[in-house]
């Protein structure tokens, strides 16, 4: 779905959408937090990549014949691989743009923090090359 690159010195994930106001609204071009931030860590990315193998697997697929979501529930990723399926929708349907940053820890008021960086993004040239740099590419 996603090709993220995960490092273990940034083991903290975000993913956020961001939309364009329209021509109709009062300030119309200006960028907003439309969709997120969800939330995931480097080892729930593993439960996914292990999901998805198993998914592959033909002794839990034919043989005990799990569906996709018995096996992302028994991997423990099932709300994520859900969040991120309706946040990859969403976008595609809304138009938006979807970014992915990671860090050291998990940010504090993490609602806050990322309505206001998208904000700053409409004012500031590091905040837009930030969100330029963070944009994942949709295949």
């Amino acid at each position: 779905m996603f090709n993220l690159k995960v490092d273990d010195k940034v083991p903290h994930h975000y993913i956020i959408g961001v939309a364009v106001k329209s021509m109709l609204s009062s300030n119309p071009g200006k960028m907003f937090l439309k969709y997120g931030p969800v939330y995931f860590k480097n080892e729930d990315v593993e439960h996914i990549l292990d999901s998805l193998n198993l998914l592959d697997d033909k002794i839990y697929t034919e043989i005990y014949k799990m569906k996709p979501d018995d096996i992302y529930k028994m991997m423990g990723c099932s709300e994520l691989i859900m969040s991120l399926i309706g946040l990859s929708i969403a976008a595609k349907t809304n138009d938006t743009t979807l970014h992915h940053f990671s860090c050291e820890s998990p940010i504090d008021d993490v609602d806050n923090f990322f309505e206001g960086y998208v904000d700053r993004a409409n004012k500031f040239d590091k905040e837009i090359k930030g969100l330029k740099d963070a944009r994942i590419k949709r295949h």
